[in-house]
């Protein structure tokens, strides 16, 4: 019995402990679930919710939440953005209006933040996109996607969506999906073959999903020219380009020395030459950039390709306003010389003509300007494969002649002019011979304006025919590569090539192009100008005296004003003989300061030259590359803005009388040689950027340094207006403390010494004030109070110039915070615009 019981008890322990470890266990498991079910609660009010659309193809749909989870494709974000680049050549076609906004509800459904829930499109609206969109499905026998079936949409009156369809429509030429999607997707390949035809092998397909978009060259591939010959072009236009800037600056530099010299019509020529130096500038600046840098862009990939439209390369933009530009005005000049050379025929006075100069003016520069902001409007900027210059009609036929060949059939007219003038002057020669007047210097007259002018229409003739030869080229090539695929596409058979053009032709264009410039030297060829370059280089000038002779009946007889009358033809009986001469004892000789070029121009650039490597050598080297170029950059600022300030306040503080009383005719050398000292600072300074770096921010700088470069060379080309140019070197006492203001910025030493810094800042504002805006200020209205006292063209630069600084100032102002911080914020945003 002891046993027994003992075993009872034994037994019934063991079941005690059992329930107890399977209570346990239960409440375990209680827990496990509640913790389940909460954490199950918790996602389900975390996810069922309204979210911001994220699917890019979405991103312009009418309504911008969506739900999540989405019930019909309950996939993680990525998943969805991969299902619906599946989709994206299907809505590139078009197919149906409303295909966007089907497909966006199906991946992207409407939320509803009042009431969360999905509300896709109406089945109404899927069974219209199948209706139009299924020929495509069905042209490549593909079945409708499963995912799109229309029996999965709600009906009306059930909530779902319906397009608007004014708003479609304004979306329907939407071009925001003109980018490149890679895909292996068999539906996606397809629909891009049939939507964009592709491009030949040796060009560069810029927008594989439009069939409308441009092939382009490839950089450095031969297409049109080998290699052999753009190599032998760029060493001939190197050589002619040369040539042509050497003549064409001797003969501008002539007419500086001795304008007394050269009057209406011939000034017009000086015009022309000076306008085929900067035509030519192009042509060297590829010594100084590479063949990319100039004439290509680079596509997402990486891919170098020739410019075709655009402009994005500021380079190629540079390039282009030069050529273009000063080409067209250099020809509008020569019409110009036929309209005076027609009316000196017509018996007008040099100082008739001479009236309307400033008309002359206005119709040459602005007919270019025109011309030029047309084609930069209308993105019509390309480059050359030949050269790499950018110019126009390169590669398009119908920019070629819309914007050069048109134009210059215009301007050819001006042969006609020539022809009416000769026979003008013949027949008042003619007219004179019967008289018994001397007429040979009239003889020589004719002699030079007709060899110039056979110069000028034979080297034009001969351009034009080149121009209407690359018509033909292009009218064949342009199909076939630049517009392949809108004629079907290399894939199709198309784009089939005729053999490659004569590069001679190209050659004999561009070299005839830059002989006009160099036929302009005729008119300096004589004695005259060996006695004038004789006394501008060693500073003498002759007495003027009259020499004994015996009074004879001369056509052209010396003017009041020391001006031969080239082309004044009297009318009516000849001129009367020359009063008695008195004879002049000695031609004596006396110095005269140097013009502008024989002043210290050099001498002040060499001195920056060797100023700049000395602080490159000595100083700031402990700085990064690009912090020690600009510390470095910034001391020769610093040196130049102090010395210019120092000599301009000590001018100012002499000569007090001059400063409000003589600000147009002044005239000193020595001040002259502080404008010339600035001059030479700004060549230096933007040689230096172009060697260093290139952005934005130095092509403003050098903008900013060719217009100012400019305006002080015009107070020392026309010996006025010195003390007006004084007047805006003035602005230097601001820059010196804006440079150490800028030095202690990038050096770090703001840090070392931030009360110093701090009265530099105010300083900077106070000599902004009075030494910027209030000398803009004064010179404006110095304008507005001698309107009547100078010619309007100088009013207009004078007015838009200082009014054009101040604004910049003003930016400037705002930019940097000194007009408050949401000026600072507007600036700062719309300072490119």
């Amino acid at each position: 019995n002891i046993i027994l019981w003992y075993e009872e008890k034994m037994i019934l322990s063991t079941l005690i402990k059992n329930s107890i470890i399977i209570f346990k266990l239960f409440l375990i498991y209680i827990l496990y679930l509640s913790t389940i079910v909460s954490a199950s609660i918790f996602d389900q009010t975390n996810k069922n919710r309204c979210v911001p659309v994220t699917l890019p193809i979405c991103k312009d749909i009418p309504y911008n939440y969506t739900f999540i989870p989405n019930p019909i494709f309950p996939h993680d974000p990525a998943t969805l953005h991969l299902q619906t680049d599946h989709f994206k050549p299907l809505i590139r076609t078009q197919c149906n209006p409303h295909i966007k906004f089907f497909i966006c509800s199906v991946f992207a459904p409407m939320c509803p933040e009042s009431l969360p829930q999905a509300v896709t499109s109406c089945k109404s609206v899927c069974q219209e996109v199948k209706k139009d969109c299924i020929k495509i499905f069905t042209e490549f026998d593909i079945q409708w996607p499963e995912s799109l079936d229309c029996d999965k949409f709600p009906e009306e009156p059930s909530l779902c969506m319906k397009p608007n369809p004014i708003q479609m429509e304004n979306n329907y030429y939407n071009h925001h999906f003109k980018q490149k999607y890679g895909s292996n997707n068999k539906l996606e390949t397809i629909f891009t073959n049939r939507l964009a035809p592709s491009c030949p092998s040796d060009l560069i397909n810029l927008d594989p999903g439009d069939r409308n978009a441009s092939c382009a060259f490839k950089c450095n591939t031969d297409i049109m020219f080998s290699k052999k010959q753009k190599n032998d072009a760029d060493y001939w236009l190197f050589i002619i380009s040369i040539i042509n800037i050497s003549i064409t600056t001797f003969t501008v530099l002539t007419f500086f020395i001795d304008k007394k010299r050269f009057r209406f019509p011939e000034r017009s020529i000086f015009y022309i030459a000076a306008c085929y130096i900067f035509y030519c500038l192009p042509y060297l600046l590829k010594y100084i950039y590479s063949y990319e840098d100039v004439g290509c862009l680079f596509t997402n990939g990486g891919q170098s390709y020739l410019i075709e439209s655009g402009v994005d390369n500021r380079l190629c933009t540079i390039s282009f306003i030069f050529s273009y530009y000063f080409s067209t005005a250099g020809s509008l000049w020569w019409l110009t010389l036929t309209l005076t050379y027609l009316s000196a025929g017509k018996k007008w006075v040099p100082e008739g003509i001479e009236s309307f100069t400033n008309y002359l003016h206005l119709f040459t520069w602005g007919i270019s300007s025109i011309l030029t902001m047309a084609v930069l409007i209308t993105n019509k900027i390309d480059a050359s494969e030949l050269t790499g210059i950018c110019s126009v009609g390169n590669l398009n036929p119908f920019s070629l002649l819309a914007f050069v060949i048109l134009p210059k059939l215009f301007i050819l007219t001006g042969s006609g002019l020539v022809v009416l003038g000769f026979s003008s002057l013949c027949r008042e020669r003619d007219s004179f011979r019967q008289r018994g007047t001397d007429t040979t210097k009239l003889d020589k007259l004719l002699i030079k304006m007709g060899l110039y002018s056979l110069l000028y229409i034979g080297p034009m003739l001969v351009t034009l025919a080149c121009d209407f030869y690359h018509y033909l080229v292009l009218q064949e090539w342009y199909p076939a590569t630049i517009a392949c695929k809108m004629y079907g596409g290399a894939d199709r058979g198309g784009c089939r090539r005729q053999i490659r053009p004569q590069y001679e032709i190209y050659i004999l264009r561009i070299g005839m192009q830059m002989f006009i410039g160099i036929s302009t030297s005729i008119w300096i060829i004589s004695l005259k100008t060996i006695s004038a370059w004789k006394n501008f280089i060693f500073c003498t000038k002759e007495d003027k005296f009259i020499k004994v002779q015996e009074p004879q009946k001369v056509l052209l007889h010396k003017a009041p004003s020391g001006a031969l009358y080239h082309s004044l033809i009297p009318s009516g009986n000849p001129p009367p003989p020359p009063p008695p001469p008195t004879q002049a004892t000695s031609s004596t000789i006396q110095y005269i300061p140097c013009g502008m070029f024989a002043d210290f121009s050099i001498l002040f650039f060499t001195f920056f030259v060797k100023l700049s490597l000395w602080i490159k050598s000595n100083f700031y080297l402990k700085y990064s590359s690009f912090k020690k170029y600009r510390l470095q950059n910034l001391t020769v600022c610093l040196i130049h803005s102090f010395v210019v300030t120092c000599c301009v306040l000590v001018f100012f503080i002499l000569h007090q009388d001059k400063i409000f009383n003589d600000i147009i005719h002044y005239d000193n050398w020595l001040h002259r040689q502080i404008v010339i000292f600035s001059q030479a600072y700004f060549v230096h300074d933007l040689i230096d950027m172009s060697k260093h770096e290139w952005n934005k921010y130095t092509l403003e700088l050098a903008v900013h340094h060719i217009a100012t470069f400019f305006f002080l060379g015009a107070a020392i080309w026309s010996g006025k207006f010195l003390i007006y140019a004084l007047w805006a070197l003035l602005m230097e006492v601001n820059s010196v403390f804006l440079h150490l203001r800028t030095i202690f910025n990038i050096s770090g030493a703001l840090k070392i010494y931030p009360i110093l810094y701090k009265w530099l800042l105010h300083i900077n504002i106070f000599t902004a004030l009075i030494f910027r805006l209030g000398v803009q200020g004064f010179q404006i209205h110095w304008a507005f109070k001698n309107l009547n006292n100078m010619h309007f063209i100088y009013c207009i630069i004078a007015l838009c110039g200082g009014s054009l600084f101040i604004i910049i100032n003003c930016i400037i102002a705002s930019t940097d915070g000194y007009l408050g911080k949401f000026s600072k914020y507007i600036a700062k945003n719309n300072r490119d615009n």
